[in-house]
């Protein structure tokens, strides 16, 4: 693999890593550690794809399956025998299949959000929604059907729609986008300055990383605070989130850091109110 690796996903049993040289897979024919030739395995590019590939999502859709890939100029398919087609034309920095609608996929930009819609085989442009001109590099949904929106320095955005599924999927296939009302959260709201990335796992509201720990949203308040479960274990010293996400088990795994000095480990729930970090396996010899 060249260039830093920006996202990384297994998809029909193969693992795809996004980076900013193309997109790159570790053939099924080969364990992690040697091939049948007594080799290491290795990834293998993608033939066609040199330029930055910023994020991908496994979309699913009844019988449809395929992985989508958000590189520099637009939005492609990666098809089995790994070749591409492109879908959108644009500039996306990330993908995210809509929970409330499984045919819609939500794009972030540089200047604003934009989505596609899976109708009959077919994808459909919705265009960009109105109102929106901050770049957006993380989306994810809640229980709600609202969209969260992490922004580069400009603040946490809530998007509420308030028009049914039905008439979401008529709208969608006329190419026009539902009602939308936008709300924009700062520092007045309790964040502090800088980026904004969030997660959302099922049955637990989003958590919001930023450069100064995790914050989480009352939604009584409008306000956002720190979180006081994890905070607590890893901000000795006012480390910022650079990544994080759960995995499958129910793990926070993390990237975070303070100056130059990164660390990377995961948190262990053990009840509500409680955690385990362990980072000691990833600390270098």
């Amino acid at each position: 693999i060249t260039g830093t690796v920006e996202a990384i996903i297994r998809y029909n049993g193969v693992l795809f890593a996004g980076t900013q040289s193309g997109i790159y897979y570790l053939p099924t024919n080969t364990s992690p550690d040697k091939n049948e030739n007594n080799k290491r395995a290795q990834f293998v590019s993608i033939p066609g794809i040199s330029m930055e590939c910023w994020d991908m999502v496994s979309f699913k859709k009844g019988s449809y399956s395929m992985l989508l890939a958000g590189l520099n100029d637009g939005i492609y398919e990666v098809k089995p025998d790994k070749s591409v087609s492109i879908i959108m034309k644009g500039a996306p920095w990330t993908l995210f299949q809509s929970k409330t609608d499984s045919s819609r996929v939500y794009v972030g930009l540089d200047d604003g959000i934009a989505s596609i819609y899976f109708d009959k085989g077919r994808w459909i442009e919705e265009g960009k929604i109105k109102g929106i001109e901050e770049p957006v590099f993380k989306i994810t949904e809640d229980e709600n059907g609202n969209l969260w929106l992490g922004t580069f320095k400009q603040g946490v955005i809530k998007l509420n729609f308030y028009m049914s599924n039905e008439m979401s999927a008529l709208v969608a296939k006329k190419g026009l986008h539902r009602d939308v009302k936008i709300f924009r959260y700062t520092t007045k709201h309790g964040l502090p300055e800088g980026d904004f990335i969030i997660i959302k796992e099922k049955n637990i509201p989003p958590l919001f990383g930023t450069d100064k720990g995790i914050y989480r949203f009352d939604e009584k308040e409008e306000r956002f605070f720190q979180d006081t479960v994890i905070m607590k274990k890893i901000n000795r010293d006012g480390r910022s989130i650079h990544r994080f996400n759960k995995d499958n088990k129910g793990n926070l795994w993390m990237v975070n850091y303070v100056g130059s000095e990164f660390e990377v480990g995961f948190a262990k729930f053990l009840s509500d109110t409680d955690i385990i970090w362990n980072s000691t396996p990833f600390v270098e010899i």
